[in-house]
């Protein structure tokens, strides 16, 4: 009889669930979609219930294809920096506030200004910015100081699934790392960052190993899902991470590359890196695996925007996001846009320029730019801005990049996998299965189940889609584009602060929406 582990990938507009056998596989594939409100200025959240329903959908619709036998476990990935404050009854005082959240960012300059910031990310890998629980708790304590007084409890919706689960509040480290209070080299809740986040570690979920597994679910549950009395339950880790094992990723010559709604670059290590200047961060996959990577908020949303509001607006709005016309209209134009740069920052930026008050623009429109000009300068300036990032994962640690194994919705457009090659001048490699995070978690469970021993073989279960070569044509234009793109955003960082700072702030930006 066939066994599978089912990977549940919880992201931030939907969660996906894959069916896989050991040999990689994928049997079964659901997907169920939520709203991302933004009705404040800054504001991303999400409907904690809507996602936990989801993940019971996904679980429920892949069960019914087999028997309850062959799943002998659940493995979870997760989107990381989400934050959801609960009562002392373990009851949601907030909606679930995701890493796209940017209304921390005026504490996020005041923990800067902290003495202990500099030595805060050398002890917990990650970069100050308004997109972790740190700040947003912070900003709550600052902020919303009555909604901060009754907050028993920090979580993050991955923790919130399990709590939901079996009752109890558990934390994968890597999902831990990402809120900037672990420390790295103990593993567990760092007593500096609690004190500047006003918290105690019992605020907080217990922290365990990515393999950490629960078994006993309550059977009226159970058999809703479709499930085994003996079906475990794998914690996981989070998706960034997940993804670099799902494609096989994991040594220090290959670099993952993934575009969603968001995106980034990560890279493996056998020991913790911590950069000098803080524009990395570093997160424990196991305790001898480490990935170094930088994130991007300039993915696919930043696409899904300009196709809404300036390609297609009405045709968007009745018939949906089909980008494949805008997407063959764009091929047509030259590498470069005819001198048209986009800066893709529209709603701040994490890697590379750290940055919540970075904000987008054109660059260089001229009477003969068309809005196909203006689609492809759109994929180019996403490309560029994951270019920088590329460079500082060149640097660390020191070691030669042999290729880019790439994942996430972007790759099924061979425009925008040609584009990379050729800004990257690197050979980008498409996996035939681009759901790597729910592959990867799927893996994890295999290897917490004692089913894999050497996690390392997985690049052995690679099968390859689709390889893209660098235009040489292309990566010499290219290679000016990027030194102009640098130069404009160097020109650029001093006048975003002027711009936030020159705004009429709107009173209602800072408030919260409670469940």
């Amino acid at each position: 009889m066939q066994k599978y582990i089912l990977g549940v990938d919880i992201g931030t507009t939907s969660t996906k669930a894959g069916l896989f056998s050991l040999d990689g596989d994928m049997f079964g594939f659901a997907q169920q979609g939520y709203p991302l409100f933004q009705d404040l200025n800054g504001m991303a959240e999400q409907d904690s219930e809507q996602i936990y329903a989801a993940v019971l959908q996904v679980i429920a619709e892949l069960s019914a294809q087999v028997s309850p036998e062959q799943i002998i476990a659940l493995s979870f990935s997760s989107a990381m920096h989400s934050l959801i404050v609960l009562d002392q009854h373990q009851q949601p005082l907030t909606r679930c506030i995701t890493w796209a959240d940017n209304r921390a960012a005026a504490a996020s300059q005041w923990l800067a200004a902290q003495p202990e910031a500099e030595e805060l990310y050398q002890r917990t890998g990650v970069p100050n910015h308004p997109m972790t629980p740190l700040a947003k708790i912070i900003w709550l304590r600052q902020e919303q100081a009555e909604l901060f007084a009754q907050a028993a409890y920090f979580i993050s919706i991955k923790e919130y699934i399990f709590l939901q689960l079996f009752g109890e509040l558990i934390v994968d480290y890597s999902i831990a790392a990402s809120s900037g209070m672990l420390n790295l080299d103990q593993l567990a809740w760092d007593q500096a960052a609690l004190n500047l986040a006003g918290i105690s570690s019992k605020q907080l979920s217990q922290v365990v190993a990515t393999t950490y597994q629960l078994t006993g679910l309550a059977e009226s549950l159970r058999l809703k899902l479709g499930l085994s009395a003996e079906c475990r339950f794998i914690v996981g880790s989070s998706d960034g991470c997940l993804a670099n094992l799902g494609i096989g990723a994991l040594d220090e010559h290959s670099v993952a590359l993934t575009i969603g709604t968001s995106g980034a670059l990560r890279r493996a290590s056998k020991t913790a890196y911590l950069d000098p200047a803080a524009r990395t961060f570093c997160y424990p996959l196991l305790d001898n695996l480490w990935i170094i990577g930088g994130p991007v908020n300039s993915g696919g949303i930043v696409l899904q925007w300009f196709y809404e509001q300036i390609y297609a607006p009405q045709t968007s709005a009745t018939l949906g996001n089909d980008y494949t016309p805008m997407l063959a209209a764009a091929a047509q134009i030259n590498a470069g846009s005819d001198g048209l740069f986009f800066l893709p920052y529209l709603a701040g930026e994490r890697a590379p320029l750290w940055d919540a008050n970075a904000r987008g623009s054109f660059f260089g429109l001229s009477h003969q730019h068309t809005k196909e000009h203006m689609a492809r300068a759109v994929l180019e300036g996403i490309s560029f801005n994951l270019r920088a990032v590329l460079e500082l994962l060149e640097i660390a640690p020191a070691t030669s990049l042999n290729n880019i194994i790439a994942s996430g919705g972007f790759a099924h457009s061979s425009l925008w996998c040609q584009i990379l090659a050729d800004i990257f001048n690197c050979e980008i490699l498409i996996p035939e299965s681009v759901e790597s995070s729910c592959w990867g978690a799927a893996l994890l469970g295999f290897y917490a189940c004692d089913m894999v021993t050497n996690l390392s073989a997985s690049k052995n279960l690679l099968k390859i889609g689709q390889l893209y070569t660098p235009n040489l044509a292309n990566v010499k234009r290219y290679a000016q584009s990027y030194q102009l793109f640098s130069d404009l955003n160097q020109q650029l960082k001093p006048l975003y602060l002027k711009l936030a700072q020159s705004r009429i702030i709107n009173t209602d930006k800072e408030q919260i929406c409670q469940s």
